[in-house]
């Protein structure tokens, strides 16, 4: 199974990468690896004028916005309509009362996870998604990082698969600005695709720039036992030299066991 997650930027840059010059170059990426499922962090409605005239003749999109007042920005889920069937579904924000519309624990914006619960269909293997965009700050990220882990808990989520931007480091000073406070907090109890497979420790977030430089902040994780990591690719692809957005994607193949 392949599974893709985007930061696909909520803004329109200069310089060729507003969003509607942007949404060609994703369709492309997406129809160049092909996912079963896929989470985009950073839609904002200007997007949501590309993804379902792009993407629903295959794909079944679950959308949400963390806030739809002042700040419209969201999570997005999408999986191909002939491969699973989605048996349950739902949203919480990253804060103390994670089941009503709340600031919460990031000083700068609302957050949110979005998740699906899908079975697919060729063999009736079931498994949840949890797709997240974490705020900043260590008490922020512990707190995010724990409600996290809880609900895919609750959630009795035997397979889960983890992924997103989670503006975390893996190790102490990778980033000065980023804490790393929340990573041993997961892999406790998830495996982090890439440290077992390729060990890629470029920056997912560049900024358009092919020289930049500093550590993942994007990644999958996923249960223990019974999801196997197969491969993860950094997708850097880009289109006449212009990017996708300012993250690079992530592919990941997984073996639902």
């Amino acid at each position: 199974m392949k599974v893709m997650s985007f930061n696909i930027r909520s803004q329109s840059d200069a310089n060729g990468h507003s969003i509607h010059e942007r949404a060609p170059r994703l369709k492309s990426v997406v129809e160049r690896y092909d996912p079963d499922v896929i989470g985009f962090q950073e839609v904002v409605p200007l997007w949501m004028e590309h993804i379902p005239q792009d993407y629903q003749h295959n794909y079944e999109i679950f959308q949400m916005y963390r806030d739809d007042t002042v700040d419209i920005e969201g999570l997005a889920i999408l999986w191909k309509k002939h491969q699973f069937e989605c048996l349950d579904r739902g949203w919480f924000w990253y804060s103390d009362t994670p089941d009503e519309h709340s600031r919460g624990w990031c000083k700068y914006c609302y957050r949110i996870c979005l998740w699906v619960k899908l079975r697919r269909l060729e063999d009736g293997k079931e498994f949840h998604l949890f797709n997240s965009h974490f705020g900043f700050g260590e008490d922020c990220q512990r707190k995010s990082a724990e409600l996290l882990l809880s609900r895919v808990e609750a959630a009795c989520a035997e397979r889960a698969i983890l992924v997103g931007d989670f503006n975390m480091t893996r190790k102490e000073k990778m980033l000065l600005d980023l804490p790393n406070v929340a990573y041993p907090i997961i892999t406790e109890k998830f495996i982090d695709v890439n440290q077992v497979t390729a060990r890629d420790e470029r920056t997912t977030f560049h900024n358009y720039r092919a020289d930049a430089v500093g550590a993942p902040i994007d990644y999958c994780f996923i249960s223990k036992q019974s999801v196997s990591p197969l491969s993860y690719h950094c997708i850097d692809d880009t289109f006449d030299g212009k990017y996708p957005s300012d993250h690079y994607g992530l592919l990941l193949e997984l073996e639902l066991n």
